[in-house]
């Protein structure tokens, strides 16, 4: 039951986001929203680390309370989706009509736009091979927090809670900026290259058996990913002109998602097969693929 709850809870995201870029497209100018999208972040990751660290606290010396959290943060996800609704749309900027279209229009659609925009075609490749590099040391990260360094829970969280959403959030600004300056090609050929030394670090720290190196590897994780969120979320209003980038956003959900049907499962192969450091070396090395033919893209 729980599987099941988590996965309706994920179903949310692939509906809400070509929404938001359509909002996104219509609502705001093209020269700041890369820096607005910074600000958002910037404080939506502020609150997120306090009620994190809050309910976990709350979790510490109460157990139960999951009972209460739960039903207290979906009555906050809906307000959060009303307020999205009641968002005025001020024009409208894209050439196409909405209409409505059966499931094998839709999967046309996404197909002639690839085949029609060629360079959008390539940066979703790029994405995928960064998705791979991404979803493929989850397993990893595990075993090597948990089985191999032996850390406590509050070190893991320190690692993954507190010095990603830190650092992810302290930088989100700043890839605004670089990505209305920069563009999405520019901001990923960045934020890959700069993501290609997080499993370095954590391939480090599983040879050293290094407490710190995986502080450092989760901190320089964040940093890539503020460039990497920066250009997720505003790459396809780009690349859809004056088209709806609703329609664009789809198909980089479609194709970015097909990633993790099976490549998790590929990384907990590796790692129960081989060894951690297989994974982290062939997770830096596609990091840094896809830096390079994002590279050649721009």
């Amino acid at each position: 039951w729980f599987v099941l709850l988590c996965c309706c809870v994920f179903f949310a995201d692939p509906i809400v986001a070509p929404a938001q870029q359509s909002l996104m497209q219509s609502n705001y100018d093209p020269m700041w929203r890369g820096r607005l999208l910074g600000r958002v972040v910037l404080w939506t990751r502020g609150f997120f680390i306090v009620a994190a660290l809050g309910a976990g606290y709350l979790l510490e010396h109460d157990p139960g309370l999951y009972r209460l959290l739960f039903p207290v943060a979906g009555a906050i996800g809906v307000l959060a989706y009303l307020q999205y609704a009641f968002i005025r749309i001020r024009r409208s900027s894209w050439e196409e009509p909405h209409e409505r279209a059966s499931l094998g229009q839709t999967l046309r659609t996404f197909q002639r736009i690839l085949r029609q925009n060629r360079d959008f075609d390539r940066f979703e490749r790029n994405f995928f091979i960064y998705g791979v590099g991404f979803f493929l040391v989850l397993p990893a990260n595990v075993f090597l927090l948990v089985d191999h360094l032996g850390l406590s829970y509050s070190e893991i969280s320190l690692a993954r809670l507190v010095l990603f959403q830190v650092t992810f959030a302290l930088f989100s600004p700043l890839a605004g900026r670089l990505l209305d300056h920069w563009k999405a090609v520019r901001t990923a050929t960045a934020a890959f290259a700069v993501l290609a030394l997080y499993p370095i670090c954590l391939y480090c720290a599983y040879v050293f058996k290094s407490t710190e190196l995986v502080y450092a590897g989760f901190a320089i994780f964040g940093v890539g990913m503020a460039g990497v969120n920066s250009a997720w979320h505003l790459g396809a209003i780009e690349f859809a002109g004056r088209k709806d980038a609703s329609l664009f956003m789809g198909v980089h959900l479609t194709a970015v998602g097909a990633r993790g049907l099976f490549v998790p499962m590929i990384g907990y192969a590796v790692s129960a097969f081989f060894n951690l450091g297989t994974v982290y070396l062939a997770s830096s090395a596609l990091f840094a693929l896809a830096a390079f033919s994002m590279h050649r893209l721009r």
